[in-house]
């Protein structure tokens, strides 16, 4: 979300607010891959969380009849994406 693209106010609000529930939808998506596979979800990759939602989005719309086994696909996948030692983070 570096620019915005929206001119007027309400479209900028509007905006901001889909980028804050993609945001959530990610981080409820890294918590359930750790509660499912018993890691810490802080140790999840943020940025690849996010890449692996939008893919799975297009296989959704390609696929609806299969949520069930796309979701546990996505949770094993994110479960996958640990992020590297990092010592200034707890």
């Amino acid at each position: 979300m570096e620019v915005l693209r929206c001119q007027n106010p309400q479209m900028v609000r509007k905006e901001i607010h889909g980028h804050l529930i993609g945001y959530d939808l990610a981080r409820a998506a890294m918590l359930a891959s750790a509660l499912k596979f018993r890691l810490c979800s802080t140790q999840r990759s943020f940025t690849g969380s996010l890449q692996e939602l939008r893919e799975i989005a297009w296989h959704i719309k390609l696929r609806p009849g299969r949520l069930p086994e796309q979701r546990d696909s996505l949770l094993e996948t994110i479960s996958e994406l640990a992020v590297g030692h990092r010592p200034e983070r707890q």
